[in-house]
């Protein structure tokens, strides 16, 4: 599951929470927290709870620029967790447009990977031809 998605099933049936305590929210989740729902992730504290994202969504990790709404208080570029954080919390966006957001650098992530793997690193799809 990718954090994008993760974050919208997590958000289908409790409404966005904010500040530090949400990502442990089960009634009231922030985007993180939402996607900390979705896969069955439980934590009693702040830490336990970002090492689960941390470690189910490596993506969440990846240093990224920043919206520009962002960008002059808290920096051009930062960590997906933290500007995720920002989103939710400062910004007041919703979790849907969270979720819109980060699927743009899962797919930018995708296309980078992809055009990371020397085809010789690919396996192949068909059986050598024999002669």
């Amino acid at each position: 599951m990718k954090l994008s998605e993760a974050i919208r099933l997590g958000s289908m049936a409790t409404v966005q929470g904010f500040g530090g305590a949400s990502i442990l929210s089960n009634d009231a989740p922030c985007a993180l927290g939402a996607a900390r729902l979705a896969i069955g992730g439980r934590a009693w504290c702040q830490l336990e709870a970002y090492d689960i994202i941390y470690r189910s969504f490596p993506i969440s990790e990846r240093e990224m620029p920043m919206p520009s709404e962002l960008q002059e208080k808290y920096g051009k570029v930062s960590r997906i967790s933290r500007t995720i954080w920002l989103l939710n919390d400062i910004c007041k966006w919703s979790r849907e447009a969270i979720a819109d957001w980060v699927e743009t650098i899962e797919a930018e992530a995708c296309a980078e990977e992809l055009q990371a793997v020397p085809i010789s690193a690919k396996p192949s799809m068909v059986e050598p031809c024999s002669k």
